[in-house]
């Protein structure tokens, strides 16, 4: 069963469109419903399964900005097969969930506030963001942390970092 579903989320005829992955295969009036999308990229990037999940992340991430460029709001729920948003605009489902694009990043920050460097290389770089004040810089081989009023650090990707804040 699951190579099955994997198969048909792999197959860009049955379930994708420009813009993300339709609610109803095949549909012409089918639409792109973010939460369902970002589930979908979850789920495949816990399976191993990289290239569909920043495939995804891509298409869902140009349409929502075009819509930001556009009209000033986030939508979740947009046109399959012209990208059109629909629904209320700036509702909390249209936001990117953090851990997700942290997953991308192969990063995890803990309970604690210790960041993680995963083993496995980013899907998603050069990204750069700050936590707590410490810019974090990610890029394909290496990771830059840099403290606030302290030295930066260059850690190479490949093996697992617990960095302590």
């Amino acid at each position: 069963m699951r190579q099955k579903i994997l198969k048909n989320l792999a197959d860009p005829t049955i379930f994708w469109s420009n813009f993300g992955l339709r609610t109803f295969p095949l549909s012409e009036n089918s639409t792109v419903h973010l939460p369902l999308n970002m589930l979908v990229c979850l789920a495949l990037i816990h399976n191993n399964h990289y290239d569909l999940a920043i495939k995804l992340f891509k298409r869902w991430l140009s349409t929502a900005a075009a819509h930001l460029t556009e009209s000033g709001a986030l939508y979740a729920i947009w046109r399959a097969d012209s990208g059109a948003s629909m629904g209320k605009a700036n509702q909390l489902e249209c936001l990117l969930p953090a851990g997700l694009l942290l997953d991308l990043m192969s990063l995890r920050i803990q309970i604690n506030g210790d960041l993680v460097l995963e083993s496995k290389d980013p899907l998603l770089f050069p990204v750069r963001l700050v936590y707590k004040g410490t810019e974090i810089t990610v890029e394909e081989k290496v990771t830059t942390i840099k403290p606030p009023g302290r030295s930066q650090i260059t850690l190479p990707r490949g093996k697992r970092v617990i960095h302590r804040f």
